[in-house]
């Protein structure tokens, strides 16, 4: 009889061919990673500049998301859509504040004439300060 043959499976006594190995760990994926801390501006910032597919003309092109939604926004806005008019003439103010154009008399700059001349409006101080 060999040593092989006077080994009894039982408790404490697992079959040889499913012991651990010798020089092989017990764990070979190893412990799972902890999740990531969720910064959501970092977040956002790779999602927005994650390229989409989009067609335009019938051809297909390559843009970021924060591209496409831009583009969206401005066809509505040459669409005539009101809401969207009301929603970005506040944030052209802002960013005309922060990227210092040069305003008229009347505080307007020339990117807000051009889109309100564009648009058919007539932003006059009155109109301003109800909107």
């Amino acid at each position: 009889m060999s040593n092989a043959d006077d080994y009894k499976v039982g408790y404490r006594k697992p079959p040889k061919h499913s012991q651990f190995k010798k020089g092989k760990s017990g764990n070979p994926r190893g412990r799972r990673k902890a999740p990531r801390s969720l910064d959501f501006p970092a977040l956002l910032k790779k999602s927005m500049t994650k390229k989409v597919r989009v067609r335009v003309g019938g051809d297909v092109a390559y843009f970021s998301k924060l591209e496409a939604a831009a583009e969206q926004l401005a066809n509505k806005l040459a669409s005539g859509d009101l809401r969207t008019i009301k929603m970005v003439l506040p944030i052209l103010a802002k960013l005309d504040e922060l990227d210092g154009y040069e305003r008229d008399a009347e505080g307007r700059s020339e990117a807000h004439r051009k889109l309100a001349e564009m648009l058919g409006l007539d932003w006059t101080e009155k109109d301003k300060a109800g909107t």
